[in-house]
Parts: C-alpha cells; sequence; structure tokens
C-alpha cells in the first residue's frame, strides 16, 4: 500500500459490553445509535469472538495478534501475586509496530495490559501521549471548571457490596463526573490538538485508542442512562433456567453465580435495565469522539475499529460479570470497522467468524505497515479482503478460545474452545467436556458432549482443536482422540 494511503487509527474500546446489546446487531430494546452508523458507514462482524473471558489476557491478543497461552498473558495483570504481570519478553503491541512506521500513538483510559508503572510500559510500548482513565477524568473536570465533589468515588460500595446489594443504580453525581466522561473527553482533546498539529496526515498518521472502564460493573450509571429502559419490559432470557445438568461443576460453583444467587427475576431485570443504560451511555461517548472525528475533517481517512474486551452474562444462565465458561455471552463481541472509501459499507452484519486476534494483522495490511522484526508470528489472519467487499481469508475454519487457572479473585480453569460457525466444542480437562448445536440451541441449554448422535462432530472438533493446540505449541495435553 502507498504511503499517501496510509490510514490514521482510531479505536474505540468497551470493557464488557455484550455483542448483542448493538441495535445493529438485532437488539430489540437497547439503543447504540452510533455504533449502529458505524456499522451502515462500515462493516460490523456478528460472530466477533474474544480468546478469552478475562480483561487482561484478551487486552493482550486483541493487541498482540496471538493467544493467551503464546503471549504469556493469561490472567488480569492488576492483582497482588499475578502469575502474568507482563507480556512474555519478545512479545509486541500493535502501537510498536505503529510507531515503528511513523506512526504517533496516543491512549486514553483504561489500560490493563501491563502491572507497575503503565505509563512507563506504554511509553516504552510505543504510546507518546498516555491519559488512563483517573487522570483523563481530572483533566476534563477542569477543562469544564467543575468543582470537586466527594460522591465520585464509592461505586462498588454502593452496588455490590452489603447482605443483598442491589449490583446496580444510578450514579449519585452529574454525567460529566463519570470517569469514562473524562476518557470520552480526552480523547476528543486529543483529535483536536493532533489536528491543530498537523498530526493527522499519511506523512504524520495517528493511531488513537479510547478505552473506555465501562459497561463492567459496578453498573452504576449517570442519569438520564440509568431511568432510560424500563425494568419490566426486560424479556427473560430461556438460559435463566439453566439447570446446569450434566455441565461442568465449576458453572456451579464460581464465586461470581453465587454473587448473585440471591437476584429474583424482577431484581435482575432491575440490573439488566441499568445495564442497558450503561451501554447506551457509553455509545453516546463514543458519539462524542466520532463527532470530533468529523468537527477537525479527519473522518475520511480515519480507520475506525469499535470493540470490547469481552461480554457479560447480564443474568443469561443465572450469572453475573465472566468466569471460565465459554457461553456466547461473554465470548461474542462487537467487532464493527469503519474507512470511508476502503471499507464497503454493507446493508448488514457479516456472519463470517472472527477473532481477536485478526485485529492487528488486519490493521498493519490496511496500513501498508509491516510488523517490526523480531515479532513472534502472528496467530490471527487479516480480514483486509473481506473488509473491501472480498471473500473471506484462507485460514483457520473456526475460532478458538481459552482459559487458564492462575487469576484469583475470578478464578479459571484449564479449558480450550474451538467454534465453526455452528458447533462449540469446549475441552474441559479433569471435568466434564461441552457440546453445543446453536442451530437448534441458540442459548447453550443442553451439552451434546456424551450423546451419541454427536459423536462424530465431537471427534471432528476435537482434531481440529488438537491441531490448533499444536499450531500454536499450547502447552496443555490435546483433548482424548484429537492427539493424532
Amino acid at each position: 500500500m502507498e504511503l499517501t494511503a496510509r490510514p490514521n487509527l482510531l479505536i474505540l474500546m468497551a470493557d464488557q459490553l455484550r455483542s448483542d446489546c448493538l441495535g445493529s446487531n438485532g437488539a430489540a430494546i437497547c439503543r447504540t445509535p452510533h455504533l449502529d452508523r458505524l456499522a451502515r458507514e462500515g462493516l460490523s462482524f456478528q460472530r466477533a469472538y474474544c480468546v478469552t473471558p478475562l480483561c487482561s489476557p484478551a487486552r493482550g491478543a486483541l493487541f498482540t495478534g496471538r493467544y493467551p497461552h503464546s503471549n504469556g498473558l493469561w490472567a488480569n495483570t492488576h492483582y497482588p501475586h499475578t502469575p502474568t504481570p507482563h507480556l512474555r519478553a519478545g512479545e509486541r503491541l500493535l502501537f510498536e509496530h505503529l510507531a515503528a512506521a511513523g506512526y504517533h500513538c496516543g491512549y486514553a483510559g483504561k489500560w490493563h495490559l501491563s502491572a507497575g508503572d503503565e505509563a512507563a510500559e506504554a511509553e516504552g510500548r510505543g504510546v507518546a501521549d498516555f491519559f488512563p482513565g483517573r487522570r483523563a477524568a481530572v483533566l476534563h473536570r477542569e477543562r469544564l471548571r467543575l468543582p470537586p465533589r466527594d460522591d465520585v468515588g464509592g461505586a462498588r460500595r454502593r452496588t455490590m457490596e452489603g447482605e443483598h446489594p442491589p449490583m446496580c443504580g444510578a450514579a449519585p453525581y452529574p454525567l460529566e463526573y463519570h470517569q469514562d466522561a473524562g476518557i470520552a473527553g480526552q480523547a476528543v482533546h486529543l483529535l483536536r490538538a493532533y489536528a491543530a498539529q498537523g498530526i493527522g496526515t499519511a506523512e504524520r498518521p495517528f493511531a488513537l485508542v479510547c478505552s473506555f472502564h465501562g459497561p463492567h460493573f459496578p453498573i452504576e450509571v449517570p442519569e438520564p442512562y440509568a431511568s432510560l429502559y424500563d425494568p419490566a419490559a426486560v424479556p427473560r432470557p430461556a438460559s435463566f433456567d439453566d439447570t446446569f445438568e450434566g455441565k461442568p461443576a465449576s458453572q456451579r460453583t464460581h464465586p461470581w453465580l453465587q454473587l448473585a444467587r440471591h437476584l429474583s427475576w424482577p431484581e435482575w431485570q432491575r440490573v439488566i435495565a441499568h445495564y442497558w443504560g450503561f451501554c447506551t451511555f457509553i455509545d453516546a461517548l463514543m458519539g462524542r469522539v466520532l463527532d470530533a472525528l468529523d468537527e477537525t475533517g479527519l473522518a475520511e481517512r480515519t480507520l475506525v475499529l469499535a470493540t470490547a474486551d469481552h461480554g457479560e452474562m447480564a443474568g443469561h444462565h443465572r450469572l453475573f460479570d465472566k468466569g471460565p465458561y465459554f457461553y456466547e455471552d461473554v465470548m461474542r463481541v462487537p467487532l464493527v470497522w469503519r474507512w470511508p472509501e476502503r471499507i464497503a459499507a454493507r446493508a448488514g452484519p457479516s456472519n463470517l467468524p472472527v477473532s481477536h486476534v485478526d485485529v492487528v494483522p488486519s490493521v498493519l495490511d490496511l496500513a501498508g505497515v509491516p510488523p517490526v522484526a523480531g515479532t513472534p508470528p502472528l496467530q490471527g489472519h487479516s480480514l483486509a479482503a473481506v473488509l473491501g467487499g472480498g471473500d473471506a481469508p484462507r485460514g483457520e475454519p473456526a475460532v478458538f478460545g481459552e482459559t487458564t487457572p492462575g487469576d484469583v479473585p475470578n478464578p479459571q480453569v484449564h479449558a480450550r474452545l474451538i467454534f465453526d460457525g455452528r458447533w462449540k466444542y469446549v475441552y474441559r480437562p479433569g471435568d466434564v467436556d461441552e457440546l453445543y448445536d446453536l442451530h437448534t440451541d441458540p442459548e447453550e441449554l443442553c451439552n451434546l458432549a456424551s450423546a451419541a448422535e454427536a459423536a462424530g462432530q465431537l471427534v471432528h472438533l476435537r482434531a481440529g482443536l488438537a491441531a490448533w493446540m499444536r499450531r500454536t505449541d499450547d502447552p496443555l495435553a490435546p483433548p482424548p482422540g484429537g492427539a493424532g
């Protein structure tokens, strides 16, 4: 690709945003007009998957293009005694490739890719302008000349503690005090500064990440978004009545299941309504950043990607947050791309199964940027041809996922996933394997791993999973019957 074609890059990233909360992905009630606009003007992948339902490992895979067992980041980085405080030596983040090619890189919001001094880590990874969430929020309030308040903190205490925690609530402060409003404000500020400084041309392109903390819990939402949805209108998902019969024991005993076990269905309706309000709030903040891109005249030559690190159970299977399971609720993520005149706008979303590990090779391909010399092999596949209106890339016929023990507050187990667009197989050494036919059982209620009629599928998927494990040097032993 010629130098004149090099796009700027804007990544809008939510934390714990369900794919099915996007209107462009079929949401009937929850509204996301700005993400829907991106989808209309570009392409949304309705079957996009994270590689693991846990924050740091999901982000590590997204920004390296490599799986957690390969890049060395399989647990959250911010807990004391985490086994994975950093990526494995030699791993490279997307910013390093872009900075080496002359991109000016900025980052506003949640990092969650390393322990210790995040600013030093980001700078060493090629990020010139780094503003973590709290710093971004302080600068935003200073620019608006907002007086200090004592009630901005404490959301977790107000929503998640006590004998019968409500698990959600309305923020007691005005919208602009919310940390995510500050993150959006800092991203807008950077875009305007870049335009004023002549950054954003083919000769001086930028790459900016705007990474929100929401709609991750605590689900404390500012008005008017806290009251946007009527709890009584929230439909009861079929999976809410999951008995977990024939399913792994870890799904019945996980602490996040216990955390919300006290909630009745009407109480869950209130939680989900607040969660939807949080989703719409994050969408509105993304809209602020997109508006700034338009106002500065940078939109036409900027590649925009909107996504999330993983989803949220939100009462489905009566579970809260995420855990050592691979339900669609936590594995499917928004993945919306736009680059005017380069990415063909579509009438609807793509149903091609794609993965977060496809992001780095896709961005580098679209930007014409080679990986930094010595970078370990990227494990995803470029979607550039699909984004341009062409055929699906050659490569994996499926998407893969994993969890590995090591995260103490949100305990994980050894598990591996293969999904081919219809059949989902989960390998769980020492526990019950899972097999679901998403065509006939989209709520993943009936585990077919021991069903005679699905034996052929089980053999086929085990072989496919084992082959992937060998290709990526997975230290976990392959599933029975898949080692050949």
